[in-house]
C-alpha cells in the first residue's frame, strides 16, 4: 500500500477546525467523526472541498473491531451535552465527564473499522487522532502496514501510566524513535465559525 504525500487523515474531525487548517495547505483530508450533528456540521462547512474531492468524511465511531462483542453495524456514543469534544464510546469516559459536570445523551452511531479505511484510502502522510479514549485503536491497526505516516499526532494518555506507556511501546513498535508534546491549551484557540 501506498502512502500519499498530499493526503492528511483527521481522526476525531470535531468542528472541522484541524481540517480547515490542512485544506488550506493544499492537502486532501478525510475526516472522521462519530457525532452526527458534527459531521453535518463540517459537511456544510465544507460542501465546495467535498465536492471536488479535496475533503471526504466518514462518519461513524472508530473502535476495537477484534474486540467488539456487539452483532449489529452501530455502537453507543455518548454525546456530551455541554463539551462536544468529549463524545466518546467509551463508557468510563462518560461517567468521567459526568463527575466534572458533563452529562452525555446516549445515541447509536454507525460503526468504523479503520484498518479498512486504512485500505480504501491509503497511508497519509500525516495522521492527526483525537477520538476520546480510542486513539490506540488507530496506531495499533498502522501495525498491518510496512508502510507508516511520516507524522502522526495523539491525544496521549493524561490519567494512567500503564496506558501511557503502551502508547509509547507501539509508537516504538511502529519504528517511531522520537516525540514532541505539546500542551494544547497553549495555541491559540480557533474562532468557532458562526
Amino acid at each position: 500500500m501506498n502512502k500519499l504525500k498530499n493526503l492528511i487523515f483527521d481522526v476525531g474531525m470535531h468542528k472541522g477546525e484541524d481540517t480547515d487548517f490542512y485544506l488550506k495547505k493544499g492537502f486532501k483530508v478525510v475526516g472522521f467523526e462519530a457525532d452526527p450533528d458534527l459531521a453535518k456540521l463540517c459537511r456544510e462547512r465544507f460542501k465546495e472541498e467535498i465536492k471536488t474531492d479535496q475533503l471526504t468524511i466518514v462518519e461513524g465511531a472508530i473502535i476495537d473491531i477484534k474486540n467488539h462483542k456487539g452483532s449489529s453495524d452501530k455502537i453507543k456514543f455518548f454525546k456530551n451535552k455541554k463539551n462536544s469534544v468529549w463524545g466518546t464510546v467509551v463508557e468510563d469516559w462518560a461517567d468521567r465527564n459526568t463527575k466534572l459536570g458533563s452529562d452525555s445523551e446516549v445515541i447509536e452511531v454507525s460503526i468504523i473499522d479503520f484498518a479498512e479505511s486504512l485500505k480504501q484510502f491509503g497511508i497519509p502522510y500525516y495522521l492527526k487522532i483525537d477520538i476520546e479514549g480510542m486513539d490506540v485503536i488507530c496506531l495499533n491497526a498502522l501495525l498491518d502496514h510496512e508502510k507508516r505516516p511520516d507524522y502522526i499526532s495523539i491525544e496521549s494518555e493524561k490519567v494512567s501510566f500503564d496506558n501511557l506507556l503502551e502508547e509509547f511501546r507501539i509508537f516504538k513498535e511502529l519504528g517511531y524513535g522520537s516525540f514532541q508534546m505539546i500542551n494544547q491549551s497553549k495555541i491559540s484557540s480557533f474562532k468557532e465559525p458562526g
